[in-house]
């Protein structure tokens, strides 16, 4: 019998795949709105760790609490969250079967373990998880699939050594308090030359989202100015809780 799983994560594939190169980003006028109304965005557990103004703090603690008994799992479905087989799935695309063991991966906001449970079905194997709860590392430890396990809050304060990685790839970890929109930088600085920067995130945080605001400028004005290069930027459909998804691959140049 083929499972609920297997069909989730195939059918993100293929969406993936049919998407064109260099989709343009539609207005999300509505969207927004809805954000600045502080609304919930997703269901109630997701609306609190993304809730407008939450801290680092706030962050970490909202997580953690999520992350006890399964909780997170349960709720974040494979039916109402797709991100992990998303992003798995554009990497395994830019990556031959063959090299896949060999790429050296930062799964940043790793959250419990499910990208890179995902990343690992597609022979992905050297893989570290960073992410700011340690609750939610504890259950990507279950995972069995992470060379190494980092309890850290990501900006560019973050003490990774310059071209540590062969890829840093991020499913789930971009919202209202995450990520920060100038760890670009950083995420380019931690990637070896020729390395490859994944972002998956819900597409409607590119207006809702302050601090997300100049994301894209951001990302142009470092394709300018020759640090990456675009490799593909795509909308995605039912990315989360039937949302559109954004998924942006850079080729770091230096």
């Amino acid at each position: 019998m083929v499972s609920i799983g297997f069909m989730v994560r195939h059918g993100a594939a293929r969406r993936y795949r049919s998407l064109q190169e260099k989709d343009t980003i539609m207005d999300e006028s509505s969207s927004a709105l809805e954000c600045r109304k502080e609304k919930p965005i997703a269901d109630e557990a997701d609306f609190k760790t993304h809730k407008k103004g939450i801290s680092k703090e706030e962050i970490v603690q909202a997580y953690s609490e999520w992350s006890k008994n399964g909780n997170y799992e349960a709720e974040m479905n494979l039916i109402c969250y797709q991100g992990p087989f998303i992003a798995a799935a554009a990497l395994a695309e830019c990556i031959n079967e063959v090299d896949r063991s060999s790429q050296y991966i930062l799964d940043l906001a790793a959250g419990s373990g499910r990208l890179g449970e995902e990343l690992a079905k597609y022979g992905f194997t050297n893989i570290d998880a960073l992410d700011a709860s340690d609750g939610m590392l504890k259950e990507a430890e279950k995972k069995n699939v992470y060379k190494k396990l980092i309890c850290e809050y990501f900006d560019n304060d973050t003490d990774i050594p310059d071209d540590s990685y062969d890829v840093l790839i991020i499913s789930g970890g971009m919202g209202e308090g995450h990520i920060p929109a100038n760890s670009l930088k950083k995420m380019r600085k931690i990637v070896k030359k020729g390395g490859l920067v994944v972002i998956v995130m819900r597409k409607q945080y590119l207006s809702c989202v302050e601090d997300y605001e100049n994301l894209l400028p951001m990302m142009t004005k470092m394709e300018e100015d020759k640090e990456w290069q675009t490799v593909s930027q795509k909308t995605v459909a039912d990315y989360s809780f039937n949302n559109q998804g954004m998924v942006f691959i850079f080729r770091v140049l230096h």
